[in-house]
């Protein structure tokens, strides 16, 4: 059976019961209340500096990669927003993890209980 990637990535949230994503979704508005707008702006600056950094970058290399001819150009330019939209991608996840961490206040010692 072929699955979508979406759909895996969504499985173990799905088989919770109601009342449980329920509960996760009301967590989630607690923790942000309040910082609504530093949270916002915040992850919004974290994509103009992104943006800045993908548009001088691209501007560089893709003119180093122009030199050496329009196909070279055409896949180093396609491998470099690949790099860059990757790390974009972990970027975000380190964010939501460092914001998620520090509004849940969660002390190393109560942290390791959950893994023990």
């Amino acid at each position: 059976m072929r699955r979508e990637p979406g759909v895996a990535a969504t499985d173990c949230w799905r088989a919770q019961p109601r009342r449980a994503r329920a509960a996760d979704f009301a967590r989630s508005w607690a923790l942000t209340r309040g910082n609504g707008w530093r949270l916002f702006a915040f992850f919004f600056l974290l994509l103009v500096a992104y943006v800045v950094v993908m548009i001088v970058v691209s501007i560089v290399l893709g003119t180093i990669f122009s030199l050496l001819g329009e196909q070279v150009a055409q896949f180093g330019d396609a491998l470099v927003i690949s790099l860059l939209n990757a790390g974009w991608g972990v970027l975000m996840l380190a964010a939501l993890a460092a914001v998620h961490d520090q509004l849940a206040g969660l002390s190393p010692a109560k942290l390791n209980e959950t893994f023990e």
